[in-house]
This record gives structure tokens, sequence and C-alpha cells, in this order.
């Protein structure tokens, strides 16, 4: 079984307001503004945990690559996720107006956060 250590992801860009899922406290916490103000906090049970590694696992988070960087774009959405499972590496991964492939796995992965936290946190990929 899988026993989560650290899980901090946050989400936002110039102008708008940003999200943040932080694991604290055996608790997960919606947070708006760099904690100052927590939206939602809720302590997952073994199985929502379980499925929330199932998804992690089936979207490859743990090969995902370090960076994900669309130079050409400023401002935008920028996104950072940091993950660590006991007795294992952690990650830790950047993002900003760039997301990993295929097309919907970043989406997927916010769906499954959503689901972890009891949170609604809205992601759309940009078309470009």
């Amino acid at each position: 079984m899988k026993i989560i250590e650290n899980l901090d992801f946050q989400i936002g860009g110039f102008g708008s307001q940003t999200d943040r899922i932080i694991y604290r406290d055996n608790k997960v916490n919606h947070e708006l503004f760099e904690g100052d103000y927590i939206l939602k906090s809720i302590e997952p049970s073994a199985k929502e945990w379980g499925q929330f590694f199932d998804v992690m696992d089936n979207l490859k988070v743990w090969s995902w690559k370090k960076d994900y960087n669309d130079e050409g774009m400023l401002d935008g959405t920028q996104w950072e996720l940091i993950i660590k499972i006991k007795g294992k590496r952690g990650r830790k991964i950047y993002g900003s107006n760039a997301y990993p492939e295929p097309k919907g796995t970043f989406k997927s992965f916010i769906k499954a956060l959503n689901k972890l936290s009891k949170s609604k946190i809205e992601f759309e990929e940009e078309e470009l």
C-alpha cells in the first residue's frame, strides 16, 4: 500500500486566482492565494488514496518530465507538482503554459486531484 509523504500542487496565473492542493497534518487542503484562505480540508480514506494513486500510475505521473514550458507564451498558466510516496523517490514537476502528453493527460490529473480533495479546480488546455 502506498503511503503519501508529500503532495503539494499549485496552479494559477497572472491576474487569476492561485489554487493549491496540499497534504498537511493527515488532511488534504484546497487553499487559495498561498494558504491565505482554506476552502476545504478533508481526510481522504485509504480507498480514496488508492484510487488516486491508481490514476497517477495510469497517467504515468512518475515518468513526467521535470519541466513543461511554452517559451512562446508569456503570463498564462503556471503549475507545480511536488509528490512523494513513502519509500520512493519524490518528484518535482513545473509547467508554464505546457502540459504532459498526450493531450487530456493533465486534465485527467486535475480531475483526480479534485476527486481526492473534493475541490473544483477548473482547467482547460489551450488550443495551439
